[in-house]
């Protein structure tokens, strides 16, 4: 009998599932994905090639991080470093293409919605639990992270959740609880339409006159906050048109009181199945001041008749399309409402 000779190597190969085509040939080729481990048995002559017990369990998890984390170190995805004053230096993965109001601001050291940013340096402290709806990459949930004493993140879009995540751990903020899903009414599911030329602008629309979609969990706010074991003292929803089913989900939360900062836009809300007068009447619901604020950092205290009237004039009726950002200030706050008072000016 010929003698057995066994050995184990790492051999480049990949399943035919992860094989794609060669852009330099008209003939698919095998790229490697990652690597498998074999034995190698030589027997008469012949030789027999078996996977280890080993390589199965490690090809799941492989296969994830080339899938999901290998795109986030690319050359042309560099780290970027970010400057606050007061803050630590903060560091962003942000998208290569396709987010000009959020990655590109950032990207060109600009800060991204300086009026809300301005608001939250101003009133956030140790004890408050702000709760980011939309994280989107994490721009307000690192910042966050850095002045409140827990961030709740949810973040429903696949791409938008990877860099979230990547964003958390690269500036350790371990004090935030993030979570892959929308916000909505109810638990359940829906589409998420997408936008690729503003990753920010993803959708729960019922329109659904965009061709990419992604099915997603929807939890209410409520359900969140209450597995997270939080009590929310500042809300920050922006969310595209769905402020208003997220308001309706979210019961229990303006209950106790919290600050809101929400963002205000017909056409989004119309395209979301909602209207003006649907967003109205669940501020009416809530004891406390209303302050429209502008990214020049002014701001004026508006009534919910004034509001709703704005909602159907240019430039904010749904034809237009303008928006703007609201914040909601429950009775008897008299810092936050003094910090608004402080940059308002009269509405025109």
């Amino acid at each position: 009998m010929a003698p057995c000779k066994a050995y184990v190597a790492i051999a480049l190969t990949a399943p035919a599932g992860l094989c794609r085509q060669s852009r330099n040939s008209s003939r698919p080729r095998v790229i490697p994905r990652f690597g498998r481990l074999t034995a190698h048995h030589h027997r008469g002559g012949q030789t027999y090639e078996r996977r280890l017990a080993f390589d199965w369990l490690m090809s799941y998890p492989l296969a994830m991080f080339d899938r999901w984390w290998r795109p986030l170190a690319r050359p042309d995805n560099p780290v970027t470093r970010f400057a606050l004053e007061g803050l630590p230096e903060l560091r962003f993965r942000l998208h290569p293409a396709g987010d000009p109001w959020v990655s590109g601001v950032i990207a060109r050291h600009e800060v991204f919605d300086p009026h809300i940013v301005s608001l939250l340096r101003a009133m956030l402290r140790s004890e408050d639990v702000l709760v980011d709806v939309g994280a989107h990459i994490g721009w307000f949930s690192v910042i966050g992270s850095k002045l409140a004493g827990h961030v709740v993140a949810m973040e429903p879009d696949p791409d938008n959740w990877r860099y979230l995540r990547a964003n958390l751990r690269l500036n350790g903020c371990e004090n935030v609880t993030a979570y892959q899903v929308a916000a909505g009414q109810a638990d359940g599911h829906t589409r998420l339409y997408q936008s690729f030329e503003h990753r920010g602008d993803h959708q729960l629309s019922v329109v659904g006159d965009r061709k990419d979609y992604k099915d997603v969990r929807v939890r209410s706010v409520d359900d969140v906050l209450a597995e997270a074991g939080k009590r929310a003292t500042w809300v920050k929803l922006d969310t595209q048109g769905s402020e208003a089913a997220i308001l309706r989900g979210m019961r229990r939360t303006l209950d106790s009181r919290p600050r809101l900062v929400l963002e205000f836009w017909p056409r989004g809300l119309q395209r979301c199945g909602a209207s003006v007068d649907d967003l109205i009447g669940l501020l009416e619901t809530i004891d406390g001041e209303v302050w429209i604020t502008h990214e020049d950092n002014s701001a004026e205290r508006i009534d919910l008749a004034t509001l709703a009237a704005l909602g159907r004039s240019p430039p904010y009726d749904p034809a237009s399309g303008a928006h703007a950002d609201l914040v909601v200030v429950p009775s008897g706050d008299t810092r936050t409402g003094a910090y608004l008072a402080g940059l308002s000016r009269p509405v025109h």
